[in-house]
């Protein structure tokens, strides 16, 4: 299990920067984040724990940028209990990495996509 660290910008009014961790285990994903003021860091809020179903998730890919850093892009297919991620757009969340975190990316990707695989096919042989 990797653990991948991020910071993220407010779509919205980009005041605001969320930063913390993203991992996987076999039932979904999970994003633990605590939210600041971008000018001065100072105004943080409380420590945010989401949790991510498979069979909310659409797609998990890690994209590569020129400079280095990269994002981690998660297409959902349901937004059910995700009212609290703050830098949710529609239904993709975009979570930039710094280039250090490089190969927890990569592995964070392959494990989530096998387990996303491998959840479809259990849903498959329930039906």
């Amino acid at each position: 299990m990797a653990k991948v660290q991020f910071r993220t910008d407010d779509p919205k009014l980009g005041l605001t920067q969320a930063i913390g961790f993203i991992w996987e285990d076999r039932d979904g994903i999970h994003i633990e984040y605590q939210v600041s003021d971008i000018i001065l860091n100072v105004i943080k809020s409380a420590l945010k724990d989401v949790f991510i179903p498979y069979s909310q998730i659409a797609s998990i890919v890690y994209k590569k940028s020129w400079l280095g850093k990269g994002k981690i892009i998660i297409s959902l297919s349901s937004l059910k209990g995700l009212d609290k991620i703050m830098f949710l757009e529609t239904t993709t969340l975009k979570i930039s990495v710094k280039k250090d975190q490089k190969s927890n990316c990569l592995e964070f990707e392959a494990n989530a996509n096998l387990s996303l695989s491998t959840d479809r096919v259990a849903q498959l042989d329930e039906m």
